[in-house]
């Protein structure tokens, strides 16, 4: 079985880059010297995740104030409110207001991906965007218009973004809102759908994250019946239930990616607990790779834990996949 890991997304902010954003908001840096610090530190990140193994890596997203807002101040008929708690960590987000369908007037990962590809040696750069679900179901829908198709022009707008990067990378959708019955309510039944307008013309792999607890047995059915999507990662830290959900409804030909590092703690994982948490899958699954990850960013914790998270990853990843 081919055992293999990556980090699921973003970095913390070193004391550098925090002084640094502080600064330029403050206008005390220019946007070129911003801009080359910053390039920086994600060739650094990279090269950690290079030399750790890791088959995707990404940039680290050190700029980005929370996960949607470098995709509402690119669009319009959208902006940033006022700062609400996201899900239950110690971390806010700006509310995104929908007045109109988004439109985009730049894009947000392309440039992300032009700034390190060539570090990348071996590894894939992995491109994180919000997925469409938890983007609406996050956001004030203010158009006038129901939630479902609100959620569908969100897709088509970060379908813009997917498209401009080509095949060369590794997609990661990260819906977090399908582990809270009441956020996915609102397209529950129309995620196909919402997902074929994502995911129209792209060749590249993509992955659908789901963190922050349990993912809801019927997203989880309605993510199978997705085409188009390469692997389903889940939270197995946060929800025990994980395997038996796997167990019942299978995995359909997709890779399996399991969140089996804790990424909101700086506590040092157990290896045998991770390797448990392994076997309760692969035990009861007939699958031929399996993806291990954090269950969830790392930029909850201080900046040097988060670099330790990502070795024991590689090193646990390693040890298991010895024994498989």
């Amino acid at each position: 079985m081919d055992v293999y890991c990556s980090v699921l997304g973003g970095y913390p902010r070193n004391r550098r880059i925090r002084h640094l954003v502080r600064d330029f908001e403050e206008g005390r840096v220019s946007s070129v010297e911003f801009n080359s610090v910053l390039g920086e530190e994600a060739v650094f990140l990279v090269g950690v995740q290079r030399g750790l193994g890791c088959r995707y890596v990404v940039d680290g997203m050190l700029e980005w104030h929370d996960i949607f807002r470098p995709f509402v101040e690119s669009w319009r008929g959208v902006y940033p409110s006022g700062l609400l708690r996201y899900f239950d960590n110690n971390f806010f987000y700006r509310i995104p207001v929908f007045h109109d369908a988004p439109e985009p007037f730049r894009t947000v990962v392309s440039p992300r991906y032009q700034l390190v590809k060539e570090h990348l040696g071996p590894a894939s750069f992995k491109a994180v965007i919000p997925g469409p679900v938890s983007f609406l179901s996050l956001s004030k829908n203010e158009t006038g218009k129901d939630d479902v198709w609100l959620a569908t022009k969100i897709a088509e707008a970060l379908n813009r973004e997917l498209t401009v990067l080509g095949d060369s990378v590794v997609i990661q959708v990260d819906e977090p809102a399908l582990t809270d019955s009441e956020l996915y309510s609102r397209v529950k039944g129309s995620v196909g759908d919402i997902y074929s307008a994502l995911l129209e013309k792209v060749n590249a792999p993509v992955h659908v994250s789901v963190y922050f607890g349990c993912i809801l047995e019927d997203a989880y059915k309605e993510l199978l019946d997705v085409g188009g999507l390469d692997m389903v990662n889940l939270d197995v830290v946060d929800c025990k239930r994980a395997s038996g959900i796997v167990k019942e409804y299978g995995i359909v030909g997709r890779k399996l990616g399991l969140g089996v590092i804790e990424a909101r703690d700086i506590y040092k994982d157990s290896f045998d607990r991770v390797r448990e948490l392994v076997n309760s899958f692969v035990d009861n699954v007939d699958v031929e790779a399996v993806h291990l990850t954090t269950s969830t960013w790392l930029d909850l914790i201080p900046f040097d834990y988060a670099i330790e998270k990502t070795r024991l990853l590689s090193e646990y990843s390693s040890r298991i996949k010895e024994v498989m």
